[in-house]
């Protein structure tokens, strides 16, 4: 099988989808897949080293990056455009990782041309949260372009069981394959040192570390988490929070002013984004971690938190039952500033309920989130699309 995977960015400040197109795709040429991934250049536009229209190879795939200019965020490229009018019909299978992007609507033009049959992975993009945040412009565009070029598909690839409801009550005529986000579990087997984090972010290793890993974004509940813990602060001094992630949207200011008002922003640690060792280490010296999101597709972070051995703090939103049921994570019903100050009480005062959790949490990861686990389900996914497009031509 020869297999396209397209992507607007490979920049992990972007989210998850960079970093599990990169594992999913290891792992398939693994398996004897030729894997091709298509991709702009907004992790590239400062290194010079890089040569674009060219590939890359990278762990038994390839890479190849186009040039982006102008609409940076919609992700037009003329290079793009023209390579695959000339090129996707020389595979057998589409993977587009997004929707709301151009290169969406050059796969589904090309569709209409050749005929290549395509799977569309909405990491969340279509869940309600999502799609009233910006919400006429993406209702024009949506109703425009993206509920056809969705309708065509071969399948809709959705990460959590709540997020195939929502996208098989839209009624598509194609499948709707669940297959989780995981992880590479050979990272967590030996936890990194704690002192490479907190000695290069001078985090006080004698308090509890709440630790926050993702974009500092409204969606992601950031605001009441920080007004939570200001709460617990004027309570107790042997707390700090830490913040870790991107700041795409200028949010970070509005937070300083919020924890200077309230007196507790010497117990609050910003890093920007942090990846590799220094992401694991971070994790390895928290003490919770939590995510108190209005909307997720299905977070990795978390994934990486409870591998790690983390208690988790969740909602309801991050489209994680399995984990409730499974009761490896505390799960907050409504992302209020009362749950998440409720949950930060337990899982500083009951550390020894919190940390058998997060052993438990451990130990379910590595048996069903792990990407040497999931990668079948892909594999299952691919050959079922492919299979059923050559009989449908017989």
């Amino acid at each position: 099988m020869k297999l396209l995977v397209i992507i607007p960015s490979l920049d992990p400040k972007y989210g998850g989808p960079a970093n599990i197109v990169q594992c999913i795709a290891a792992l398939l040429a693994a398996r004897g897949i030729h894997v091709d991934v298509v991709t702009l250049n907004s992790d590239r536009a400062n290194n010079q080293s890089t040569s674009f229209e060219e590939w890359i190879i990278r762990d038994g795939y390839r890479i190849r990056y186009f040039l982006t200019n102008t609409l940076h965020k919609f992700g037009f490229s003329i290079g793009l455009t023209t390579w695959l009018f000339r090129n996707i019909k020389s595979y057998d299978l589409v993977h587009v990782h997004g929707i709301f992007s151009y290169m969406n609507l050059v796969v589904y033009q090309t569709y209409k041309i050749n005929g290549i049959p395509y799977v569309v992975s909405t990491h969340g993009m279509l869940e309600p949260w999502a799609l009233a945040h910006k919400a006429w412009k993406k209702k024009i565009y949506y109703t425009l372009i993206e509920k056809s070029g969705l309708a065509k598909a071969a399948a809709i690839h959705a990460a959590a069981s709540p997020e195939a409801k929502h996208l098989r009550d839209l009624k598509f005529k194609g499948n709707v394959f669940t297959i989780h986000n995981g992880v590479e579990f050979s990272q967590f087997e030996t936890l990194t040192p704690k002192n490479i984090f907190i000695n290069n972010f001078k985090v006080p290793s004698d308090k509890h570390i709440i630790l926050f890993l993702g974009r500092l974004h409204p969606k992601k509940g950031i605001e009441i988490l920080v007004s939570a813990f200001c709460r617990l602060y004027s309570l107790r001094k042997d707390i700090h929070l830490v913040l870790a992630g991107p700041d795409t949207m200028g949010h970070s200011l509005k937070i300083v002013k919020f924890l200077m008002h309230n007196k507790c922003s010497g117990a609050v640690t910003f890093t920007g984004m942090v990846t590799g060792e220094m992401k694991l280490s971070a994790l390895a010296s928290a003490n919770v971690f939590v995510l108190p999101s209005f909307s997720e597709g299905f977070s990795v972070s978390v994934l990486e938190a409870m591998a790690t051995g983390l208690p988790s703090i969740i909602t309801t939103a991050c489209n994680f039952q399995e984990a409730e049921i499974a009761k490896t994570a505390r799960v907050i019903e409504e992302p209020s500033i009362e749950n998440t100050y409720n949950a930060l009480v337990w899982g500083i005062e009951h550390d020894n309920e919190a940390l058998e959790m997060g052993n438990r949490a451990r130990e379910w990861i590595r048996n069903n989130y792990s990407y040497d686990v999931l990668i079948d389900k892909y594999i299952d996914m691919y050959n079922r699309i492919v299979g059923q497009c050559v009989l449908s031509t017989k």
